[in-house]
């Protein structure tokens, strides 16, 4: 029988050769990622809502029925302003379908999350995503009626309890960036179930979101989420 080498025999054959040789491979260093932070007063750059403002996510969902994998696009199609605040809608597109469209609102006070679900249902009061200024460790939380995230629809009491764990080093397909992580820890009771969910978002100033995790767990539920940023286009 022939006996063909595998790959890693292969590596590892050239490995003892190059060390025979004293040419072994060195690998490069990472190239280190520019330090970042916010300013006071610049936090709106943490979600920049210009008109025509983009990004392509690789979404990843996963539930009792399996793993998907797909790419979403997130898209600035409309921008007001309310005093100083900025409502921006977002279009979430799978391909060129509209699948959603969610308000989001910046003002000097924070990012805001204003409705969910083709704006079927909204937070009230809007859900305070990122507290301005950045402060690392501080802990801010919210008793609210929101849609449920279980389906985005139903509107239920919530708590929500969060934690600036300040910058971190993301990976995205444009490389390694720094941005401002959030956690938030929320709580609320649906068909008798209680639900509990721990989201953690990342905003990159100047980029905008660039990363998403959130899982879900109840007695009847469970599920994780997590948006990759892939590219952007942003003013």
């Amino acid at each position: 029988m022939n006996h063909r080498p595998t790959i890693l025999a292969l590596v590892a054959a050239a490995a003892v050769c190059g060390c025979n040789n004293n040419a072994g491979y060195t690998p490069e260093p990472p190239k280190e990622v520019q330090k970042t932070t916010v300013a006071a007063g610049d936090e709106a750059s943490l979600w920049p809502l210009a008109v025509g403002n983009q990004w392509v996510f690789e979404a990843t969902t996963t539930t009792a029925n399996g793993t998907t994998v797909k790419d979403l696009t997130f898209k600035v199609t409309d921008n007001r302003k309310e005093g100083d605040k900025t409502i921006a809608r977002i279009d979430i597109l799978d391909g060129s379908k509209v699948v959603d469209s969610i308000d989001w609102a910046v003002d000097k006070t924070g990012i805001y999350q204003v409705t969910s679900t083709n704006q079927q249902a909204k937070y009230d009061p809007p859900q305070l995503i990122v507290k301005f200024p950045i402060k690392d460790g501080e802990t801010f939380s919210q008793q609210l009626n929101g849609p449920a995230p279980t389906t985005g629809k139903d509107v239920v009491g919530q708590k929500v309890e969060s934690t600036c764990l300040g910058m971190q080093e993301i990976d995205t397909g444009e490389g390694r960036m720094q941005a401002v992580a959030v956690e938030s820890k929320t709580v609320f009771t649906y068909k008798d179930d209680t639900i509990n969910t721990v989201a953690t978002i990342w905003f990159v100033p100047k980029v905008g979101m660039a990363r998403f995790i959130q899982e879900t767990v109840g007695k009847k539920v469970a599920g994780k989420e997590i948006f990759r940023m892939k590219s952007h286009t942003a003013k």
